[in-house]
């Protein structure tokens, strides 16, 4: 298979300064459009609207959502079924469209080969950064490498595969025969699995990741089989994978989707997936402030981290499969009924469960109506987002990250909760960040549009995500390590206003609390953990925050349930605990 590309509709001259960009973002439920123009000489977001998403041609969710916004903000943005572009002297059009897109679902993909060891963090952090459901072949499960899916296969495969990535042994090795032999007989066992020698379906792309002689030996197996050769600069940085694997997605997964040739004719640029266009995000975030910052996203279909350090690097870890919709099957499949409902306070038989599940995955668009259902959508997100960070434990992912000093929580399922705490409870049950970190809601879902605005004008995107990027600060989050008894007080806290004054609380262990210091608000905080409890600098260290500590919407939240977070086997102490947690934020 040859990768061979066509030109996008309206490419943006190098340079080039936008006074006006729409970007619109398919998912596999519902389809965004984002408008942004200048205003007093800044970009500012001038209108967002939304629309269901029609999988029998994406081309109607998207003039749908298009239409709400031509209607709100007066300006014509289609003329003669295409976008308008660029922008014209009567205020009508836009000079660039930016477009990301999920709905076509995940790549699937066998990886096999003697080379994990050797190529799998790099391989690791190239899948994360594409919709990708891989698959290892028998032999190939490491525990190292939670992400792939290690189910029994069969030969030939029961359900084939677009995509078979086979990983040489490395340059290294390649002088040792048993090494040779061992890429030879990947090889043919990959001809086995997806069907090559019986005339099945077969897949549309074969990448061998390897030297220039490993791809030489692979050929020779494959024989008249077109290959895709990738040899990444390093074994953990494997950037030519990961833009081979962005071009395979796009010619497999997005050109299948009904609508999608017409929509990328109007783009001023390449297509990008939501995990990308957030990962940009979060990377002019961590720079801007200096911070390392952790954004999550439950979706749908799927359930993605992204992370960045303050020095630029980027962690990224996803489940493509794993969502509250589409996904919410793959969850139960994942969790069992026992790690979904030890997060309901109301006792729900199994069979009910699951019917809600498969409710959730036939119709995708009901949004929850009875405190039951939301309870459900929300137990089903931290199991999906706690399989997420666990698979990010490993190499190459999230827990690369050295710390968390800002929690983002994007998407629609926490930026539709009912209530902050609703959002706040969800974060910090699922990811369980430790020591002080800001917890922010991307209340308005600008995340991705405006990452995705990043590629059309950095300097304009950089304006709006100052100007409105709407991030609501939950507050500041102390989280403790360590479980003195219950009842025993983890930590003794201490807030020193700006006017003099002081709070002091201590918290006992096994409890959250929300403390005084209103949205704007400054403050000096010291903490006083009890012996054996960590709240960031070794068991039992006190902390005098250097600089004062901000307020947000909730105040501040001390969370002392400890790490990892234990919920009781007993059902009704568990119910009891749970109704704890919920009570400290009013729920």
């Amino acid at each position: 298979m040859a990768v061979a590309l066509t030109p996008y509709g309206s490419p943006l001259p190098a340079g080039a300064s936008l006074r006006s960009m729409l970007l619109i973002e398919c998912g596999s439920a519902w389809t965004h459009a984002t408008l942004l123009g200048m205003a007093e000489g800044h970009c500012r977001l001038l209108s967002r609207a939304s629309a269901p998403t029609t999988h029998a041609d994406i081309i109607g969710g998207m003039y749908e959502a298009a239409r709400q916004v031509e209607r709100v903000t007066g300006r014509k943005l289609f003329a003669q079924g295409r976008t308008l572009s660029p922008e014209t002297d009567a205020g009508d059009g836009v000079d660039g469209v930016g477009l990301v897109l999920s709905a076509g679902g995940p790549l699937h993909m066998l990886v096999l080969g003697p080379g994990l060891d050797v190529w799998g963090t790099g391989v690791r952090r190239a899948l994360a950064t594409a919709a990708v459901a891989p698959v290892l072949a028998p032999g190939l499960a490491p525990e190292a490498y939670p992400m792939f899916q290690a189910e029994p296969l069969h030969m030939p495969m029961s359900q084939p595969v677009q995509m078979v990535l086979l990983l040489g042994p490395g340059p290294a090795a390649m002088a040792q025969p048993q090494a040779r032999a061992a890429l030879e007989s990947a090889a043919h066992q990959a001809l086995q699995l997806t069907g090559f020698m019986t005339e099945r379906m077969r897949p549309m792309a074969f990448v061998v990741v390897g030297s220039a002689e490993e791809q030489a030996v692979a050929r020779q197996v494959l024989g008249g089989v077109d290959i895709i050769g990738v040899e990444p600069q390093s074994p953990s940085h494997p950037g030519s994978l990961t833009m081979a694997l962005g071009q395979i997605y796009e010619q497999i997964v997005l050109q299948s989707v009904a609508g999608f040739g017409r929509v990328r004719s109007w783009a001023s640029t390449a297509p990008i997936s939501h995990v990308t266009a957030q990962g940009r995000f979060v990377r002019f975030l961590a720079q801007r402030y200096a911070m390392n910052v952790l954004a999550v996203n439950i979706g749908a279909t799927g359930t993605f981290a992204v992370g960045a350090s303050a020095h630029g690097n980027l962690f990224t870890t996803q489940a493509p499969l794993l969502g509250v919709r589409q996904g919410a099957g793959a969850v139960l499949r994942d969790s069992a009924y026992a790690g979904i409902a030890r997060w309901l306070l109301d006792d729900m038989a199994e069979d009910a469960l699951r019917e809600a599940v498969l409710l959730r995955m036939t119709q995708p668009r009901l949004l929850p109506v009875t405190p039951g259902e939301l309870a459900l959508d929300h137990a089903l997100a931290r199991e999906a987002l706690r399989h997420v960070l666990e698979q990010g434990a490993t190499p190459g992912g999230i827990g690369d990250l050295p710390r968390i000093d800002a929690l983002i929580g994007t998407g629609g399922l926490l930026a539709n909760a009912p209530t902050l705490g609703h959002a706040a409870l969800l974060l910090l049950d699922a990811v369980q960040p430790r020591g002080v970190t800001s917890l922010v809601l991307d209340a308005a879902q600008l995340a991705a549009p405006l990452g995705a605005a990043s590629l059309l004008d950095p300097m304009a995107s950089a304006d709006a995500v100052d100007m409105d990027a709407l991030l609501v600060q939950i507050g500041t989050c102390v989280s403790t390590v360590g479980t003195p008894p219950p009842g025993e007080p983890a930590v003794r806290v201490v807030l020193e206003y700006e006017d003099g004054h002081q709070h002091m609380a201590e918290i006992l262990a096994g409890t959250i609390e929300k403390l005084p210091i209103a949205p704007g608000q400054r403050a000096r905080l010291m903490l006083y953990p009890a012996p054996g409890v960590d709240i960031g600098l070794g068991p039992g260290e006190h902390a005098h925050a250097g600089n004062p500590v901000e307020g947000g919407q909730l105040g501040l939240i001390v969370d002392a349930r400890g790490r990892p977070l234990i919920l009781p086997d007993d059902p009704a102490q568990r119910r009891a605990r749970l109704r704890q947690w919920r009570a400290a934020f009013g729920l």
